[in-house]
């Protein structure tokens, strides 16, 4: 497989991320000092807004250290690119890995087609749930999994809706001749349980599933000469064959 990362982009949305989360914080926290620091100057009203600013500030932040995670490795994980590479290395090398070059972020181009790819790191059961058209982790908790930065949330809805995005991008420049590009939830915990999600629309596969599957398939991808157009107006650079 070959690989094309745009590591100067990558590193450039880590460092304003990190910043904007950094500020967000500190005003939050300024706001807090003032409530201590000035209490008479303060209205019930006003300290009831500046309260509510606060909170507005503390999530914000945390959101925006989740965007942080597309960027950054985790203690206990590689960047999301890396993963994607790990887990489909051997696939062949009729495969490309494009990383923030794209509208979004990870785009794996190859003779079964284009796919969006979101990972998922998460362990335990996985399903799709027919009655509220979902994937869902079994026994997961909104609230904790949100402030701990490691849910499991909406890859579904996540790659679908990266899929609409490319696939109106390419529209837009390559025509009538663009192929259709399908999402993929790529699952890289060897722990996971089960995954029920035979009635999932979209493709929800472990690494050596979706490497199995890759291989088999045959569908409308890029041409040699779409990339090589695409390759000029996004300006992508050399690529590095990981695996063959």
């Amino acid at each position: 497989m070959n690989t094309y990362i745009n590591e100067a982009y990558a590193k450039r949305m880590q460092t304003i991320l990190t910043w904007v989360t950094f500020l967000l914080i500190g005003f939050a926290i300024a706001g807090m000092v003032a409530t201590w620091v000035y209490p008479t100057l303060l209205t019930p009203t006003n300290q009831l807004f500046l309260f509510y600013g606060v909170m507005l500030l503390l999530v914000l932040s945390l959101f925006m250290s989740r965007q942080t995670q597309r960027f950054l490795p985790r203690r206990d994980r590689p960047r999301p690119d890396k993963t994607i590479i790990g887990q489909l290395k051997g696939v062949g090398k009729n495969y490309a890995l494009y990383s923030f070059y794209f509208p979004v972020d990870h785009v794996l181009v190859g003779p079964a087609g284009v796919f969006t790819v979101v990972t998922r790191h998460q362990g335990g059961k996985l399903l799709w749930n027919e009655k509220r058209k979902r994937l869902e982790q079994v026994g997961s908790n909104f609230l904790v999994d949100f402030f701990l930065q490691d849910g499991f949330g909406r890859p579904d809805a996540e790659a679908t809706q990266q899929a609409t995005r490319l696939g109106k991008w390419l529209q837009k420049e390559l025509g009538e001749s663009a192929p259709p590009v399908q999402p993929l939830v790529l699952l890289a915990n060897p722990k996971v349980d089960a995954v029920e999600t035979k009635n999932a629309p979209i493709l929800v596969l472990r690494g050596e599933q979706a490497k199995k599957y890759l291989r088999s398939q045959r569908g409308a991808t890029l041409s040699r000469e779409q990339l090589q157009k695409l390759g000029e107006l996004l300006k992508i650079g050399r690529g590095e064959v990981v695996d063959e």
